[in-house]
C-alpha cells in the first residue's frame, strides 16, 4: 500500500457502510445492531465464578482448529459437558481432584465416553485443553467469589489507556496454559469488557491488507490498532472488531435462518478491502 497516510478512524465507517451495501443479502442495520449490542455491553455477564470458568473454557475452545476436535468429540452440549467432570465447573474442586492433566484425561474419556481415536500425546490437542483446564481451574480458585473477580479486573480492563487494559490478557496468557493473547481477549469480550476485540486470523489479514499493521505484527499491536481505529471513530474497540469480523468471517451466526447459507456469507473480505481502500487513504 506504499506510505500513503490512513485516516484509521474511516476504516470502521467503510466496515458499517459496507455491510449497509449488503441489504440485497439481509443485512440491515437492525440486523447489526444485534451484534453489537446483544455481545459483550448487551450480554449478561456470569456472577459466579463457575460461570466464569465455563466462559473460560468455552474461550480456550475457540482457538483454530481446538473446537473441530474438542467439541466434535464432546458431541452435542459441546463444553458444556464438562460439568459433568468439573462439578459443574467448581475451579476449587478440579484444584483439589486432579493433580495432573493425565488423571483428569482419563476421567473425561470414561465419564464423557469419548471416542477411542482421540491422539493422546501431551502436545495433542485434548491434553493441552486438559492442561488448561487445570490451570484455569487453579487461577480462578485464588478468587473467593466472581464480586472478588470482577474487583480485581474491572480497574484494569475497564481503564481508558489501553497500555493498561491491554496488559490483562498478557497477564492472562502468563497464568494459564493454552490461553494465548488473542484467546485472553475473547475471554474478556465474553465477558463483557468493550475495551477488547480479539485479534484473529481475519482481523489481522484486513488490518495488514490495508497497511494499518504488518501481517508479522504481534497480536498487541493489532490490539492497538484497534484501539486507534475504535477511538477515532468514537466506538469501542468491540464494536470495530465485530464489524471487521463480520466482514472477514462471514458469519452471521445469530441469523442462520435468515442470513445466507445457515448464517453464512463468505467471499466478503477482497471486495471490503478495495472497497475500503478508496476511502481511508488521505490524499
Amino acid at each position: 500500500m506504499g506510505k500513503r497516510e490512513i485516516n484509521e478512524g474511516a476504516i470502521y465507517k467503510a466496515a458499517i457502510a459496507f455491510l449497509l451495501n449488503q441489504r440485497d443479502k439481509g443485512i440491515t442495520r437492525e440486523l447489526l445492531d444485534c451484534f453489537f449490542k446483544q455481545d459483550g455491553q448487551g450480554k449478561k455477564k456470569p456472577n459466579s465464578l463457575s460461570g466464569i470458568y465455563l466462559t473460560l473454557l468455552k474461550s480456550a475452545e475457540n482457538a483454530q482448529g481446538k473446537s473441530n476436535i474438542i467439541g466434535k468429540s464432546l458431541g452435542e452440549g459441546g463444553v458444556e459437558r464438562l460439568g459433568a467432570v468439573l462439578n459443574n465447573f467448581d475451579p476449587c474442586y478440579v484444584k483439589e481432584n486432579f493433580k495432573s492433566w493425565e488423571e483428569l484425561f482419563g476421567t473425561i474419556k470414561i465419564k464423557l465416553q469419548l471416542p477411542k481415536k482421540i491422539p493422546e500425546g501431551s502436545h495433542s490437542i485434548w491434553p493441552n485443553y486438559c492442561k488448561t483446564i487445570i490451570d484455569s481451574a487453579n487461577f480462578l480458585s485464588g478468587f473467593k467469589s466472581a464480586e472478588e473477580f470482577y474487583r480485581f479486573f474491572n480497574p484494569f480492563a475497564n481503564h481508558h489507556d489501553p497500555r493498561v487494559y491491554l496488559a490483562v490478557p498478557i497477564y492472562l496468557a502468563d497464568k494459564i496454559k493454552g490461553i494465548g493473547y488473542a484467546l485472553a481477549c475473547n475471554f474478556l469480550m465474553a465477558l463483557g469488557y468493550q475495551n477488547y476485540g480479539k485479534p484473529d486470523v481475519h482481523i489481522k489479514y484486513i488490518l495488514s491488507e490495508l497497511g494499518v499493521c504488518d501481517k508479522k505484527d504481534r497480536d498487541y499491536d493489532f490490539s492497538l490498532a484497534l484501539y486507534r481505529i475504535a477511538k477515532k471513530a468514537r466506538v469501542s474497540p468491540f464494536m470495530a472488531d465485530k464489524a471487521l469480523w463480520l466482514i472477514g468471517s462471514g458469519n452471521f451466526y445469530k441469523h442462520k435462518d435468515s442470513i445466507g447459507k445457515n448464517g453464512r456469507l463468505p467471499g466478503m473480505t477482497a471486495d471490503f478491502i478495495r472497497f475500503a481502500t478508496k476511502r481511508i487513504y488521505r490524499s
